[in-house]
């Protein structure tokens, strides 16, 4: 998530095998996104386990929120872009983006433990100092983050693989909640308060 334009839909489009085999896989011209988009891609942790994970691209524009805004709750974690030319981004990351994430999201316990900061557009000529980026990590009680180029594809996968992996450790940690388990919570509570 994040504003229009820092580069959200570049990010999920990259692919390392196609930087290995000598193609450009930076699509130059992308066409806002409309709603939500996702890809899935899959991950193999320290333990050998295949994490295959979903990942959302969502509208930036003020008129999709609505939509977008549905998708938080259900998320397991996230990773909120900016772009290191635009201070603007940074701003409304941690002002605008961020309170919006946590007001939207369900009771998953993890999902607020897994949020990360990403700069993105570091090929360009950066205007948010890197010191900047790490005060604004902590501000905003962050521990995930990372520096990107969708472009040429600088630590792209890291920021991912980081970030999958954090939501991994912490589920297998302290033991995922089943959806049923939670359904059963919200009758209980419903029942409590007398609704039906």
């Amino acid at each position: 998530m994040g504003d229009s334009g820092v580069g959200k839909t570049n990010l999920l489009a990259y692919d390392p095998k196609e930087e290995v085999n000598g193609d450009d896989s930076f699509i130059d011209r992308h066409k806002a996104t409309v709603g939500v988009e996702f890809a899935s891609r899959t991950f193999i942790a320290d333990d050998g386990a295949r994490i295959k994970a979903q990942i959302w691209d969502t509208a930036g524009q003020e008129r999709y929120r609505a939509i977008t805004t549905t998708h938080y709750r259900r998320a397991a974690g996230a990773m909120l872009v900016y772009d290191v030319t635009n201070p603007k981004s940074l701003a409304n990351a941690r002002d605008v983006w961020l309170p919006e994430l946590v007001k939207s999201t369900d009771d998953e316990a993890t999902m607020l433990q897994c949020i990360t900061l990403v700069g993105n557009k570091t090929d360009l000529n950066p205007v948010v100092p890197v010191e900047e980026h790490v005060q604004t990590v902590g501000s905003m009680g962050l521990t995930l983050s990372e520096l990107t180029s969708a472009k040429s594809g600088s630590n792209v996968e890291k920021a991912f693989n980081d970030l999958v992996m954090r939501i991994y450790s912490l589920r297998k940690g302290t033991g995922r909640r089943s959806a049923s388990a939670s359904a059963t919570r919200r009758k209980k509570a419903k029942k409590e308060k007398g609704c039906c």
